[in-house]
């Protein structure tokens, strides 16, 4: 039911509702106006920090002297052209390769005396010096620890050895072995021997503290006869002096020697052309040199002994 009582003045006017637009949209609400303060008049610049205005760009710096510009083989060392300036983009000038340290360092020692080229002679010097002296080394190395050449002057060792045959002598064999018997070595000369060498070489028969007898042309130790397929001519063993010197039994025999410790009955393979332990006594064995262990001239007589 509607009030149809006289209009109060102090109500509003009823306002009717918008009708709808033709295209069926309503209509854009009206934006709020807020007051406008002034927000921005309350900031006091003198709070933040101190900022210097920039007068001009900061500039690249050149790096090892070298200005930013073109670069050329003459503004540049060799040992400043690294990684560094690689990894900037830079390459090799042109005409690098070229240069030697005499053309790059030309402006800055204008007055100096031009370096020399290296003969062909000295090239050669430098390249195969090193090698030449590692060789040497080698060689005396093994020389004098190793191994050593010997020649063979006589024919106290026919058939085995000629003379004029030369064989190979292992010096380090008794460092860490013992003489045995049958190996042919080679010792320093005896005091007061007629040699004109200063080592000789003979085989080994007896060892120390064997008995050693010749009888009949052939050798008995302990009195076991001594099979010797080696010989130039068989049962050709005999005295060669009065009495053996150096032995250990008490009276001296031309036929026996009882051979002391730390000593060796050497003989040569030619009895009956050999001055060997019959004539000079037995051979202490610090005065061995090493043992023989192969005939390398001539070559077609290569053989181990």
């Amino acid at each position: 039911m509607l009030d149809r009582s006289p209009a109060d003045p102090t109500r509003p006017p009823i306002v009717p509702e918008p009708e709808l637009e033709p295209t069926g949209q309503l209509p854009a609400a009206v934006p709020q106006q807020r007051p406008i303060t002034d927000e921005l008049a309350q900031i006091d610049w003198t709070q933040g920090p101190d900022v210097a205005p920039a007068s001009e760009p900061i500039a690249a710096q050149p790096r090892f002297g070298v200005a930013s510009g073109e670069l050329t083989p003459e503004s540049v060392g060799r040992s400043a052209w690294d990684d560094d300036l690689r990894s900037i983009g830079r390459e090799e000038p042109e005409g690098w390769d070229s240069l030697s340290w005499q053309d790059i360092d030309g402006d800055q020692h204008a007055g100096a005396a031009e370096l020399p080229e290296p003969s062909p002679f000295v090239g050669v010097v430098r390249e195969w010096g090193p090698v030449l002296i590692a060789a040497v080394v080698i060689a005396l190395f093994t020389r004098l620890v190793l191994v050593q050449a010997y020649h063979i002057p006589s024919l106290s060792m026919a058939p085995t050895l000629d003379e004029g045959d030369r064989v190979i002598v292992n010096r380090l064999s008794y460092n860490f072995g013992e003489i045995e018997r049958g190996q042919v070595i080679v010792f320093n000369k005896p005091p007061n021997q007629p040699s004109d060498a200063n080592d000789l070489i003979k085989r080994v028969i007896g060892l120390p503290g064997e008995t050693i007898e010749f009888r009949d042309g052939q050798v008995y130790v302990d009195d076991l006869l001594v099979q010797e397929p080696y010989l130039a001519q068989q049962n050709s063993t005999r005295t060669r002096s009065l009495s053996i010197p150096g032995c250990a039994q008490e009276t001296p025999s031309p036929e026996l020697c009882t051979i002391p410790e730390g000593y060796v009955f050497v003989m040569g393979d030619n009895r009956v052309n050999s001055q060997d332990s019959r004539v000079f006594g037995p051979v202490s064995a610090d005065t061995v040199v090493g043992r023989a262990f192969v005939r390398v001239w001539p070559l077609d007589n290569l053989s181990q002994l």
